[in-house]
C-alpha cells in the first residue's frame, strides 16, 4: 500500500505526526501510532518544528517577508562659519554662541578683511560673519576679496553677513553691493543671529529687522538714470521675465514679503516663492536685497 503523503511533504518525525493527525480525523478514532506519541506533541508545535527543520518546504504564503534594509541615520554636516572682527572679546562670544548649536560650527577667525580672505581660502566656510569697520582692510574689501578668490579658484563662494553698529549706512550698503547676502546689527538678539546664519546658508537674504525701509530710502536718495533711458533699460533689464514675473519683481523691489505679494496678487505664497526663484535665476541675482539694488541701477523703482 502506498504511504500517504505527509503534511509538509518530507519524512521527518514532525511531518509523520501531522499525517497521523489527518488519519485520525478521517477514521474518527486514534491510531496505534498516535497512542504511542508523546502527549506534548501537538499539531502546532509539530508544524513549527517541521518548518524550522525544513524552511525550504514552507508554503510561499507562510514564508517570512524579507525585512527591508535599515538605512543608516543621515549625518548632517554642520554649517561652517568664519568669524571676522577686530575685537577678540566679540569673536569669543559669538564663537561660544555658534558652537552651542548642533548644526553650526566655527571653523576659523580673522581680525580684518585681509586675514578674512586668507582664512576663507583655507577653511572654505559656508557663512562668513564680517564686521564692517576694521583696521587695515574693512568688511567691504574683505567681502569683495573672499568672493573674488572663490570665483577664481572655482570654489563655491560663501554667504557673507556684514555686522554693523548702525542701522544702515553707506558702508553696509556698499558691502551688499560687493556681494554680501545681508547685514545685521551687532546688538541683534542671539536667536536672530543664529536664524540669520541658517537663512543665508539656505539661499535667503537677511536684513536687520525694520531696515528694509532704510535700504529703500538709501536707494531712493541715489541718482537715477534719466526717464528716457529708464524706459529702454527696463525692457532690456526685464526682457527675460514673463508678465507675471515682472509684477513679482516690482513687488520684491518695493520690499514686500512673499505673504504680502501673495495677498496683493491673489496667488498662493508658494507660487510667489517659485516666481522669485525663477526671477533670481534669470537675472543672475543671489537674493532679494540684490533685486532692490538691481531695480535701482536700472531705474525700475517707482518714485516715492
Amino acid at each position: 500500500m502506498r504511504a500517504r503523503r505527509s503534511a509538509c511533504g518530507c519524512g521527518c518525525p514532525s511531518s509523520r505526526a501531522l499525517s497521523l493527525r489527518s488519519r485520525e480525523r478521517t477514521l474518527g478514532r486514534p491510531t496505534s501510532a498516535s497512542r504511542r506519541r508523546s502527549t506534548h506533541d501537538d499539531p502546532a508545535s509539530s508544524r513549527a518544528r517541521c518548518r524550522a527543520a525544513h524552511p525550504r518546504l514552507d508554503p510561499p504564503h507562510r514564508r517570512p517577508r524579507d525585512h527591508p534594509a535599515v538605512e543608516p541615520a543621515l549625518v548632517t554636516t554642520p554649517i561652517s562659519v568664519l568669524l571676522v572682527d577686530d575685537q577678540p572679546l566679540f569673536r569669543r562670544g559669538v564663537r561660544m554662541l555658534v558652537d552651542s548649536q548642533a548644526d553650526l560650527t566655527v571653523v576659523g577667525e580673522a581680525s580684518d578683511g585681509a586675514e578674512a580672505v586668507t582664512a576663507a581660502a583655507k577653511h572654505a566656510p559656508d557663512v562668513v560673519l564680517m564686521d564692517i569697520r576694521m583696521p587695515r582692510a574693512d568688511g567691504i574689501a574683505g567681502t569683495r576679496g573672499i568672493l573674488r578668490s572663490a570665483e577664481e579658484s572655482g570654489r563655491t563662494p560663501p554667504r557673507v553677513i556684514v555686522l554693523t553698529t548702525f542701522d544702515l549706512d553707506d558702508a553696509a550698503l556698499r558691502a551688499i553691493r560687493a556681494g554680501a547676502s545681508g547685514f545685521l546689527l551687532k546688538d541683534a538678539e542671539p536667536e536672530f543671529l543664529l536664524a540669520a546664519i541658517r537663512a543665508v546658508h539656505g539661499g535667503h537674504a537677511v536684513v536687520a529687522p525694520g531696515a528694509i525701509g532704510d535700504l529703500l530710502a538709501h536707494v531712493d536718495a541715489r541718482p537715477r538714470p534719466a526717464t528716457a533711458a529708464s524706459s529702454a533699460a527696463r525692457e532690456e533689464a526685464l526682457g527675460a521675465l514673463s508678465k507675471r514675473e515682472r509684477e513679482i519683481f516690482t513687488a520684491v523691489a518695493e520690499g514686500l514679503s512673499n505673504a504680502e505679494i501673495a495677498a496683493r496678487e491673489f496667488v498662493a505664497e508658494a507660487t510667489v516663492k517659485s516666481h522669485v526663484g525663477r526671477i533670481l535665476a534669470k537675472l543672475g541675482l543671489r537674493d532679494r536685497v540684490q533685486v532692490v539694488l538691481y531695480a535701482h541701477d536700472h531705474g525700475l523703482l517707482p518714485r516715492r
